[in-house]
């Protein structure tokens, strides 16, 4: 699906996987790049493997993304950090834990998401704006002769 990260300086467009199988979110370095964002270093090295035992990417995460604004659709934003995945082909993984905090209810064919879990409608979704008019407000219209 594509989702969209803003930095403060930039916005790009960007391919994102979901997957349950997946242990963490992740970020290629291509995608880093093009954001024009500096990695941070993890304090240990991290291996990485697919469920056959076979080396993810380049099989380990040494550095870290900065915190990111990841927007998907028009209305769900959240900040996040990703792992880089050094050899990734996707741009975006979004992992096992990103599915237990959102909850989203996906439609597998399209892969569209159809709904977001109840902790998105605090923490997640665009409040969608609202015009109030005001008690104290008076609308006057030209007296008629």
């Amino acid at each position: 699906m594509t989702v969209h990260i803003l930095t403060s300086r930039t916005s790009v467009s960007a391919q994102a996987l979901i997957s349950s199988g997946s242990a963490g979110n992740f970020i290629s370095h291509h995608l880093l790049q093009r954001l024009n964002i500096k990695r941070k270093r993890c304090s240990q090295d991290l291996e990485v493997h697919t469920i056959l035992g076979k080396p993810l990417g380049h099989g380990h995460i040494r550095h870290f993304s900065p915190t990111v604004t990841l927007c998907i659709g028009c209305l769900h934003l959240e900040k996040i950090s990703f792992m880089v995945l050094e050899g990734s082909t996707a741009d975006i993984i979004l992992g096992c834990l990103w599915m237990l905090q959102h909850e989203p209810k996906i439609n597998w064919n399209s892969g569209e998401i159809l709904q977001w879990g109840e902790s998105c409608f605090h923490d997640c979704l665009s409040p969608v704006i609202k015009i109030i008019l005001s008690p104290a407000l008076v609308v006057h219209h030209p007296s008629s002769p």
